[in-house]
């Protein structure tokens, strides 16, 4: 809680129920990691709660019911990451208030959604997709 200027990154995490849940941060960086939940269908790789400035670069999500989870955040930028086989949602965002989702590879079955909960204040542009 309440924590400032988090940086996670090389991870390598797989099989874990929720692998990261930042609440209350400011300043939170993700980068160069890979989260894989392809064992389980109802499994999280992030979880954001009410945290400002988050950004997540050159991640991999694969599997899991969802790859993040946001909710409330001020902030989030996601760029150059990899999305692959989510069970539900790719992105899930709640209320979050701006941001960008730009210039990453979503590759799902078309029953996902690729973002729910998208804010108009938050730009999507230049990602690949591929549905099967």
């Amino acid at each position: 809680l309440d924590c400032l200027s988090v940086e996670i990154s090389n991870q390598d995490m797989t099989d874990i129920y929720t692998n990261i849940v930042t609440i209350g941060c400011t300043n939170v960086s993700v980068s160069n990691s890979a989260f894989n939940q392809t064992n389980y269908y109802d499994r999280d790789g992030i979880f954001f709660y009410q945290s400002n400035m988050v950004i997540i670069t050159n991640v991999t999500f694969v599997g899991g019911e969802y790859s993040f989870y946001s909710v409330g955040n001020d902030y989030i930028q996601v760029e150059d990451c990899f999305f692959y086989n989510q069970t539900r949602y790719c992105i899930y965002l709640y209320s979050d208030e701006q941001g960008s989702i730009t210039d990453n590879f979503f590759m799902f079955d078309n029953s996902v959604e690729m973002i729910a909960g998208l804010n108009p204040n938050i730009t999507v542009a230049n990602n690949t997709i591929i549905t099967y």
